[in-house]
């Protein structure tokens, strides 16, 4: 987890990755980071809307049939997809999500630039 003064951005192991393709995609996109955006409420804050609304979380994929990172991806034709996540408040809970944002794990990278590392589920307290 690594918080650029923007968003706070998770990035998966590079051992378990994640791909996506079909639809209305030509190649194969892999996931680079999730980013998690807070805004002033709870419905909004990231850079891409759907009919004028925000919501909170987005998955930065980069084209891997084409290029061999994301650096070099994202400026490039067909480099990078990007799936906004809609994400709601509720009464019900996520159990990892909750271990994941709580005050004591996400407090610990409260400032631009601080970086948590090897946040797994069975990991995080």
């Amino acid at each position: 987890m690594y918080n650029t003064g923007k968003h706070v951005s998770l990035r998966p192991d590079k051992a378990h990755l994640v791909n996506m393709s079909g639809g209305p995609l030509g190649y194969s996109y892999r996931l680079e980071e999730i980013r998690l955006h807070f805004g002033s409420e709870d419905y909004q804050g990231s850079e891409h809307l759907l009919n004028g609304q925000g919501f909170p979380g987005e998955l930065i994929h980069y084209n891997h049939d084409l290029y061999a990172n994301y650096s070099e991806a994202v400026r490039s034709p067909h480099g990078i997809a990007v799936v906004t996540i809609f994400i709601k408040l509720s009464e019900n809970s996520n159990t990892f999500l909750n271990r994941m944002l709580n005050r004591d794990t996400i407090t610990r990278i409260n400032y631009k630039r601080k970086t948590l590392f090897a946040l797994h589920s069975n990991q995080i307290s």
